[in-house]
């Protein structure tokens, strides 16, 4: 994880909004919410499917390559007031779906209150694997 601070904002649309992190999550972890952290913003990108092995052969009786994996779909969660996930534990906790091994579908990204994505806020799912080839 790896924070980068942009400074002050300029909007006159927001003028409470004065600070912001950005911070790059890139493996599945419980974020404590820091005590001055009211509202996040969230983008989040599933897995991407793997792509399918060689298939049949084709009509010139030669191996047909397989289908390449689709891309992970995304979810946004825009100024989510942190003060509903439970009280309990101020965490949040943030999956991240894996790519697809050959032939198998992505993995499911997720925010949400517990380590499931049972309790998911927002979820992005995986990519579909590639179909396999056929004549």
């Amino acid at each position: 994880m790896s924070a980068n601070t942009l400074g002050k904002s300029t909007s006159t649309q927001n003028p409470v909004l004065t600070d912001w992190t950005v911070i790059d999550i890139t493996t599945s972890t419980a974020w404590p919410v820091p005590t001055n952290v009211t509202r996040i913003n969230a983008l989040l990108i599933g897995g991407g499917g793997g792509g399918q092995i060689g298939g049949q052969f084709t009509t010139d009786n030669l191996p047909g390559g397989g289908g390449g994996g689709g891309g992970g779909a995304y979810g946004y969660l825009k100024n989510f007031d942190v003060s509903l996930i439970s009280q309990a534990s101020s965490t949040i906790y943030i999956g991240i779906g894996a790519g697809g091994a050959s032939a198998n579908n992505g993995g499911v990204t997720y925010i949400g209150n517990n380590a499931t994505t049972a309790g998911a806020f927002v979820f992005a799912n995986g990519g579909v694997t590639g179909s396999t080839a056929t004549t």
